[in-house]
């Protein structure tokens, strides 16, 4: 899928959900992998599309999981301070399991203090693959084939996930093309996680 396909493509997931209208203040939850560099650049080429403005800031949470997790904050502050974003960040050790939880807690803390619309999170194809497949295992029933929504309304601020729409690899030929640099999470390729 080339940039401009990628770029109709989530912006189709969007418009379908009647998200990110014009203006729209979205706070993008940001690890500095792939697939969320790859969602902040984005959403600045749906504002182009668009012909409208987003006000982006990033958001970042380092869980002390892995050694390397403080110099790689401080690189995507270093990243997003060049594009002229609000930055924000936050230190949890917290165990894995209640991760994702406290990271949504706390990114809905700042997007209602700093006024945000949304929150955007870059779960995408691949990734609803894996939670479905989980679920089955887990044997949640039929309702574990639903995986995630593009919008979750739990928090005060919307959950968006705006990539559900696209795989990895359409987000690594994007990052390549555009030449976006990224920290990989040796996490990922680890088994004890």
């Amino acid at each position: 899928m080339n940039v401009k396909a990628l770029v109709r493509t989530v912006n189709h997931t969007l418009k379908s959900h009647n998200l990110f209208p014009e203006n729209s203040r979205i706070l993008v939850a940001c690890s500095g992998g792939p697939d969320s560099m790859a969602l902040l650049h984005l959403l600045k080429d749906i504002a182009i599309h668009r012909h409208t403005t987003y006000e982006i800031g990033v958001a970042i949470v380092d869980h002390c999981i892995r050694p390397e997790s403080k110099e790689e904050v401080l690189w995507l502050q270093h990243q997003v301070e060049a594009l002229g974003l609000p930055f924000y960040s936050a230190t949890f050790d917290v165990p894995r399991l209640s991760k994702e939880q406290v990271r949504y807690q706390w990114l809905n803390e700042i997007a209602q203090s700093e006024g945000y619309d949304y929150i955007s999170v870059a779960h995408h194809k691949d990734d609803q693959a894996e939670s479905i497949l989980a679920h089955i295992i887990r044997g949640s029933g039929l309702n574990g084939l639903t995986g995630m929504s593009v919008v979750q309304s739990e928090y005060a601020i919307p959950v968006v996930r705006p990539l559900l729409d696209v795989t990895k690899e359409d987000l690594l030929a994007y990052i390549g093309t555009k030449h976006i640099s990224y920290c990989v999470d040796s996490t990922n390729e680890d088994v004890r996680y």
